[in-house]
């Protein structure tokens, strides 16, 4: 491991204006004992965790207390390194627990943003030129809206808060048309499937009289059941769909992502 953890530990809590002190003395594991219990403590009146970014966070600090496990300052280094290959990926979970132990509420609203750009996709414009922009658009605002911003950046909290905002509203702009153009592309195909599936259950049952000798692909069928499933409709209305997308970057009905099409190449196989 390039650093250590107890470097790493050290280099982010020299950054605090007021690190946490620990109960006993300032051995690495005691700190980072009290980091994780203030990041958990998280105050009432912080800023509630999506779904996705509650998972992140315990992701987060579950790999942290799997380093308390060691018990000792003295396995830490090694501890560290089973858990965390990369020195990157160590240091982002210090980041994020010491947000949500010092800054909860700036951390909350960050990690929100984060988990939701993550999501959020954006195929090349192969279908409207503005997918680029917004694409770019979301390179440049996810790079800024990690933990560091919390701990080191308060002051852009707002300006982030913004930039977030406008490309959640671009975002929806280009999802809502999307969404409705898929489920229309998929209602049409599922009517041309749906045919070819009876010619489908003609052609198995010919198959089955032993006479004719000739059988269907062995994995037609079940291939057939694989493409029905994305073609079932989805019933969300257009308000809950525009509430879905405030907090999640898909329907939480169908899952549909910005950069999905049907698989209407794969479906035209059994016409």
């Amino acid at each position: 491991m390039p650093q250590g953890f107890i470097q790493a530990l050290s280099s982010r809590l020299d950054r605090l204006p007021a690190p946490p002190a620990p109960a006993d003395d300032n051995a690495p594991l005691a700190l980072l004992r009290v980091v994780i219990d203030n990041a958990l403590a998280r105050p009432g009146d912080s800023a509630p965790l999506g779904t996705d970014a509650a998972q992140r966070a315990e992701g987060v600090l579950t790999r942290l207390q799997c380093l308390l496990e060691e018990g000792t300052s003295d396995g830490l280094e090694s501890r560290a390194h089973e858990i965390y290959p990369e020195t990157s990926a160590l240091e982002t979970d210090l980041d994020y627990a010491l947000a949500l132990a010092v800054k909860p509420q700036a951390a909350g609203e960050l990690l929100n943003m984060e988990t939701y750009l993550q999501g959020a996709t954006v195929p090349p414009g192969a279908v409207a030129p503005s997918r680029d922009e917004l694409a770019i658009d979301r390179e440049l605002t996810l790079a800024r809206v990690g933990p560091a911003a919390a701990l080191e950046h308060p002051q852009q909290i707002e300006e982030l808060r913004a930039s977030f905002a406008i490309f959640q509203r671009r975002y929806a702009a280009a999802y809502f048309p999307h969404h409705a153009r898929y489920h229309a592309e998929t209602a049409e195909l599922s009517a041309r499937f749906q045919r070819s599936l009876q010619a489908l259950e003609a052609l198995r049952l010919l198959n089955s009289i032993a006479a004719l000798g000739a059988h269907t692909e062995p994995d037609l069928a079940a291939d057939a059941e694989r493409l029905r499933a994305p073609l079932v409709p989805c019933e969300i209305s257009d308000e809950a769909l525009r509430t879905d997308v405030e907090t999640a970057p898909a329907c939480e009905v169908c899952g549909i992502t910005l950069g999905r099409n049907p698989e209407r190449a794969a479906l035209e196989r059994y016409e």
